[in-house]
């Protein structure tokens, strides 16, 4: 059996501009996550808000996929305050948040989100490239049920950890 046509079209790119190479890489990266995923059959019998304070594009693309298949409804927000906003008019089940945003860190978007109607029992998950100690604990502090370092965790993985802690798995 020969090469698998992706493979030579890898190839195939890998001698032109490194430019034309990475931006063929990331789309082929989208590509083929929703590939995968469009195999999974779709389980989730009742849809669970979720909400994704993220500003990282790439990020919201791949997350919201991966999250929609996984049954649930999503609300994206981009920046903090955008983020208490969406909190105010969507009632998600739970709340998924970068920790480095535009406009405020995510401690202090769930800080206020934690100060309205439903915010002090809403379920909250940290997703972000920090690894520090201190991060971690803030995040322990303000009442989060877990932090993940995207670096640690396939988007499967997170997935999963979502599902846990909203009681859907």
């Amino acid at each position: 059996m020969g090469l698998l046509p992706n493979t030579i079209f890898l190839a195939y790119l890998s001698d032109r501009p490194p430019s034309l190479f990475s931006d063929f890489v990331s789309k082929f990266i989208i590509f083929a996550t929703k590939a995968h995923s469009a195999t999974i059959p779709f389980m989730a019998e009742t849809s669970h808000k979720i909400l994704l304070v993220e500003d990282d594009a790439f990020m919201v693309e791949l997350l919201t996929h991966e999250f929609s298949n996984a049954g649930f409804e999503i609300s994206v927000a981009r920046t903090g305050a955008e983020g208490v906003e969406k909190f105010k008019e969507s009632a998600p089940d739970i709340i998924l948040l970068d920790v480095l945003l535009p406009d405020q860190n995510g401690f202090d978007t769930l800080r206020k989100i934690r100060r309205e109607p439903g915010g002090p029992e809403m379920k909250a998950m940290f997703l972000s490239n920090l690894s520090e100690e201190t991060d971690i604990e803030e995040a322990k502090r303000l009442g989060a049920i877990d932090y993940l370092v995207k670096a640690n965790f396939a988007l499967p993985e997170i997935v999963e950890r979502v599902k846990k802690a909203a009681g859907t798995a």
